[in-house]
């Protein structure tokens, strides 16, 4: 991860993490916000990937701003925290654009991605920033999923020990199943309860949310959410809690509910 201080844009981000950093009240919020700020970069990444893929190549101009606006789109995550504890009704992504309207308030374009990149449904979105916006929840998705992927016993060892015993089993909502038979993202408000195995499977159903034909194509050229269904069959169900012949169906589930080509389908 290299860092252009040099960068308007990228000093902005830089010193607003880093001096809430240095002001962490408490260990959690100095891990979320050293997570976020990795995680800001992982969707720089997934975005300059995102442009690659674009045909016909995006302008100059239109590249700079959906890198621009992949780096600033979370930057309003340094106020989620109260006194050292995490809110999380706060709205980031309102935050985010607050903040950017006093340090770049000519930047519509950013400050409108940042605003609307954590809202749902895309009807909201103003017309002139949706393009932009679309990059920005693509590259989102992505860094997400390909993190999550590759680090997935690292999260879940990291996350262990703050959920609740009856989420660390192997458990899937039927709101979860309808989800991946209907082959659409979940419906969160549906679900019963919740486990740290649906957590992560429910990311699979971002596929359907993917918006951009670079992504589409990204998606399908690297098998990202193939990728992330094979991580969870090998390394995630073993370490949950069931009986051996528990985890041997659940493994063999995952893969009725998401095979090879629903997960390459277009």
């Amino acid at each position: 991860m290299r860092v252009n201080l040099k960068d308007a844009s990228e000093r902005l981000l830089v010193e607003t993490y880093l001096n809430h950093i240095l002001t962490a009240q408490s260990d959690e919020e100095l891990n979320f916000l050293k997570h976020k700020l990795i995680h800001t970069y992982e969707v720089v990444e997934a975005a300059k990937d995102l442009v690659k893929y674009t045909q016909p190549a995006l302008s100059q101009r239109d590249e700079m701003l959906v890198l621009q606006a992949a780096l600033l789109h979370d930057i309003g995550r340094v106020y989620q925290f109260s006194e050292g504890r995490y809110v999380p009704d706060a709205d980031h992504g309102l935050m985010g654009a607050g903040l950017l309207k006093k340090a770049m308030p000519n930047n519509k374009t950013v400050i409108e991605t940042t605003k609307w990149h954590n809202h749902s449904p895309s009807e909201k979105d103003p017309n002139e920033v949706a393009f932009y916006l679309n990059y920005v929840r693509d590259a989102d998705i992505i860094a997400n999923v390909r993190h999550n992927t590759d680090n997935l016993l690292t999260v879940f060892k990291n996350l262990k020990n703050i959920v609740k015993k009856s989420e660390l089993n192997l458990y899937l909502d039927d709101e979860l199943i309808a989800a991946a038979k209907e082959k659409r993202s979940c419906i969160y408000k549906r679900y019963k309860r919740e486990s740290f195995l649906q957590v992560i499977l429910q990311q699979i159903g971002w596929k359907y949310n993917i918006l951009t034909p670079a992504g589409k194509l990204l998606v399908k050229q690297e098998k990202i959410f193939v990728r992330l269904r094979d991580a969870v069959i090998d390394k995630l169900v073993d370490v949950l809690d069931g009986s051996i012949q528990e985890k041997q169906d659940m493994k063999k589930l995952i893969f009725e509910l998401y095979p090879d080509e629903v997960l390459n389908e277009d």
